[in-house]
């Protein structure tokens, strides 16, 4: 095809230059079998801007596709990890010795899951519903279930067997036996046995719902009861059907959770049943469970209704009472950090806790007993990610360099100080080997998509993972610039500014705000998002700037930054957001009658938010938006709300749909019909405000899309009507 289109080209020139030697009477001839060729057709711009956006949200990643899910072999001479699009996620394995790298599952419109090293050379994992082997050694696969259902899998700790979820039981596959048999029987409609409660996952980032002993000989499993759960229905991807989900709605009844212990012995196998005697109900959570050394206890994480006390508890699994031995206390909540992390050679445990102001690494006994802050700065720990018995240290995720930069650092349990395993700047995820030998470092920054590279452990690069995927993206003309603003009274908030790196002098530009600003999250961050940055980028490209700022209730800042959301959730964000919009009118070049806001989520309550109780914005998107927190989960609004008949002020107060009359400027609001997080039910409502108060506005609901809108069409379109939206209503 090239050929033929070179040789006419050339044909083409030719003529021409025939043409323009002759007479200006002599016929042009055409050699037999060829064409004229016509006038290139002028560029349509909307299909232009389809293809660019395309590019950047289409099935294939503009920016490549980073490892993910990275998981190493217990003898450290491998690793497995997925490599996610938006239409489906392949499984490679990376084998040290040569380092030999070669796809174990690689299936268009399927998905690979979490991969798990289950023994010598046995890598397991999920599609479809059913777990599948690879046997790395031998290059073979083969199913061991195939019934479906299939929802959590995880194995034993000599990788003799592998314990696994299905239709609301626990089962077990023993390799030497090839076959499964059942671990819990029987239970009513709603229970589960090892299953996460949808709250769970989403609200604590709870992600197992069972796990071994250290022995190997049984499994703490969760018992979850629904069934007293008011339903609430939610469309299926095919929107010719609705499911049923068990959704806790703000001051409604919750999940039940107990803790069950069952023997996973061959000969003992599902054998009676033991429950915890954790104090609680339907009013407390249970989100994090570990075992103990010993084998015979379980620590469990003990949650009130309203989150302001945090135990851990030390649970003997013959059912005796459970005794704290670690208590956390605040008026306003606790953070859950997760499960205490046990370093069983020293017969102590790090947690994560911000009791100093900053979230830090803390040192425990196994009884509770304190010893001793293990890091200590103006600075927040996200993880805890290796620690070293041998040395007594522990390597963490925190951003010492600064608020927006997560680095990798390693701490002595005892001295004071700290080291950085990883190079400066940007923003890092590592996984260690077994052993610590090696880790990988998963990195990016503004200007740069992620790289994931194999590194020792004095940070020399052993070998580039997955070196294909270091596609080049590099938008020329587009920069990024940090600044810190400080407010009238002291306050610091960071913001970032997307433009182009030569102003057109005496130009004004608009500006389109990309805002969060709720709790758990950082919008500004020296880190390399593979579909935002892109379109930030795009946008300043064609002459809008794109601004953020993390205002109070953003992560990474401390304790205290945090808090101010406490019964009034959201007001604090659009307060800050304000902040910028008149920092952006100090900058000559910016055009201050022409600012638009966009976000997605609680980014998207904060968007719609200002469009309705500000007149700062001429134009504003929101995505998927809360509009009455008494239509949210318990466990994310109780935690900052309280109850509504705790806090009826706070929650009258945050009621957007009551303010429709006074939307100033133009307004687009979209949603996905199957979203199961934020109903939407939300946008309905306010759909239905705005029609009542006769105010115009701009809507697209997105069938089978859930909270994300993840498939690539739907993101193409939706990221396609943002861009038209804003270069319409910001000129």
């Amino acid at each position: 095809m090239m050929g033929f289109l070179f040789r006419s080209l050339i044909f083409f020139v030719a003529s021409i230059l025939a043409c323009a030697c002759g007479s200006a009477k002599k016929e042009t001839t055409l050699v037999p079998g060829h064409r004229a060729v016509s006038p290139p057709s002028p560029v349509d711009p909307a299909q232009a801007l389809r293809s660019e956006i395309s590019r950047i949200f289409g099935a294939s990643p503009l920016a490549g596709q980073v490892p993910r899910e990275i998981t190493w072999a217990p003898s450290g001479e491998a690793l497995a990890f997925t490599r996610r699009s938006a239409e489906d996620t392949e499984l490679w394995l990376h084998e040290l010795a040569g380092h030999r790298e070669r796809p174990v599952y690689a299936e268009p419109g399927h998905s690979a899951g979490r991969p798990m090293f289950c023994g010598a050379g046995r890598l397991i994992y999920l599609v479809d519903g059913d777990l599948r082997l690879f046997d790395w050694k031998a290059s073979e696969t083969r199913r061991l279930t195939e019934t479906g259902g299939v929802t959590g899998a995880r194995c034993a700790p000599d990788g003799s067997a592998v314990a696994f979820t299905r239709g609301g039981h626990l089962f077990v596959y023993r390799f030497s036996e090839g076959a499964a048999s059942p671990l819990t029987r029987g239970g009513k409609d709603g229970a589960g046995h090892g299953t996460v409660v949808w709250l769970y996952a989403e609200e604590f980032g709870t992600e197992d719902g069972f796990g071994w002993s250290p022995d190997g000989a049984r499994l703490w499993f969760f018992a979850t009861d629904s069934s007293m759960v008011a339903p609430r229905q939610v469309l299926e991807p095919d929107v010719t059907a609705a499911r049923t989900q068990p959704y806790p709605l703000a001051g409604a009844a919750n999940p039940a959770v107990r803790i069950g212990v069952v023997s996973a012995l061959p000969d003992d196998s599902g054998g009676p049943i033991t429950y915890l005697s954790v104090e609680g109900s339907s009013e407390s959570y249970v989100p994090s469970v570990t075992w103990h050394p010993d084998g015979r206890h379980l620590f469990v994480v003990h949650l009130d209704r309203l989150q302001t006390a945090l135990q851990l508890k030390s649970c003997p699994i013959d059912g005796q009472k459970c005794r704290a031995v670690i208590e956390e206390r605040d008026p306003r909540w606790v953070e859950h950090y997760g499960p205490p992390r046990i370093v069983e050679d020293r017969g102590e445990m790090l947690m994560l806790s911000d009791r100093s102001g900053r979230t830090q690494i803390h040192r425990f006994g196994l009884n509770g007993l304190p010893k001793g802050q293990v890091t200590r700065g103006d600075f927040d720990v996200k993880s805890i990610d290796y620690v070293d018995p041998e040395r007594g240290s522990v390597v963490f995720t925190a951003n010492v360099e600064s608020r927006g930069a997560w680095g990798i650092y390693e701490a002595s349990f005892t001295k004071d100080g700290l080291s950085r395993l990883s190079q400066p700047g940007g923003s890092h995820a590592v996984v260690f080997s077994p052993g610590g030998a090696l880790f990988t470092d998963t990195y990016s920054d503004v200007r740069s998509p992620g790289v994931c590279d194999i590194l020792t452990r004095g940070g020399l690069i052993e070998a580039p993972l997955s070196p294909r995927d270091r596609k080049a993206y590099s938008p020329t003309g587009i920069t990024t610039d940090f600044v810190t603003i400080e407010t009238p009274d002291g306050r610091l908030f960071d913001t970032m500014l997307t433009r182009p790196e030569v102003l057109e002098a005496s130009k004004r530009y608009p500006v389109v705000i990309y805002a969060y600003g709720g709790p758990h999250a950082q919008t500004v961050k020296d880190a390399f998002h593979p579909t935002m940055t892109p379109w930030r980028n795009l946008l300043a490209r064609r002459g809008i700037l794109v601004f953020s700022l993390d205002g109070r209730g953003s992560s990474g800042y401390g304790r205290e930054f945090v808090t101010p959301v406490h019964l009034k959730l959201g007001q604090a964000a659009v307060e800050d957001q304000l902040t910028g919009v008149r920092y952006l009118g100090t900058l000559p070049f910016v055009a201050p009658s022409r600012i638009g806001i966009f976000g997605w989520s609680f980014g998207g309550t904060v968007a719609l938010w200002s469009m309705l109780r500000t007149d700062a914005f001429r134009a504003g998107a929101a995505v998927a938006p809360v509009t009455d927190w008494r239509g949210y989960d318990t466990a994310y609004t109780e935690r900052y709300m309280q109850r509504p008949k705790d806090n009826p002020e706070g929650y009258e107060a945050t009621r957007l749909v009551r303010d429709a009359e006074a939307l100033k400027g133009a307004l687009l609001i979209a949603h996905g019909l199957s979203d199961d997080n934020v109903h939407f039910a939300h946008t309905a409502q306010m759909m239905e405000a705005l029609m009542k108060a006769q105010k115009p506005f701009e809507a697209m609901l997105y069938p089978g899309q859930a909270h994300g809108i993840s498939a690539s069409y739907a993101r193409v379109d939706l990221f396609t009507r943002l861009t038209r939206f804003f270069e319409l209503r910001l000129r």
